[in-house]
């Protein structure tokens, strides 16, 4: 589905280059629309990484805890506060 929106964003915008070069024509949406689809590919492709547990972290800090624990601990507390 993130991919659909992001192929849904490519092609509304080249419709809006397309109507603008050769029509003197806009959407009137582009923009707003594009926003819409830009979240929703945003969100539908963290809930698929999310769930497969592949994330995109920065291991600058965690790589050099060794204790599983406190990684959790930490991991947890970014959760907390990217929520």
């Amino acid at each position: 589905m993130a991919c659909l929106f992001m192929l849904l964003i490519v092609g509304l915008i080249s419709l809006e280059i397309f109507l603008r070069t050769f029509f003197k024509k806009s959407t009137l949406i582009a923009d707003e629309y594009s926003a819409y689809f830009m979240v929703a590919c945003v969100f539908l492709g963290l809930a698929y990484t999310l769930g497969q547990e592949k994330h995109i972290k920065i291991t600058l800090i965690t790589s050099r805890i060794k204790n599983k624990f406190y990684k959790l601990c930490l991991d947890l507390f970014s959760l907390l506060i990217a929520f």
